[in-house]
């Protein structure tokens, strides 16, 4: 969960770049855990509040819309899993 972290602090430092991407490092660390399976449901709560959190403040300032839908994506198959 550490680049969805580093993720939040760049995108509150208005470093648009670099929150860019960690936040597609973090989808990738997402899909990474759930193809694992070791705690599906922990991995869902975990990422669910802190993605949608950065994607709601991507969206407000007009970044990130299209990482933020795969951060959702990623969430939704999860819990469907």
């Amino acid at each position: 969960m550490g680049y969805l972290q580093s993720a939040e602090e760049a995108l509150a430092a208005e470093n648009w770049r670099n929150a860019a991407e960690l936040f597609s490092k973090a989808i990738n660390e997402l899909r990474e855990n759930l193809a694992a399976g070791p705690d599906v449901d922990g991995l869902v709560e975990a990422y669910s509040g802190r993605g949608q959190a950065l994607a709601e403040m991507g969206r407000q300032r007009g970044t990130l819309p299209r990482q933020a839908e795969t951060l959702k994506a990623a969430l939704a198959d999860a819990r469907a899993a």
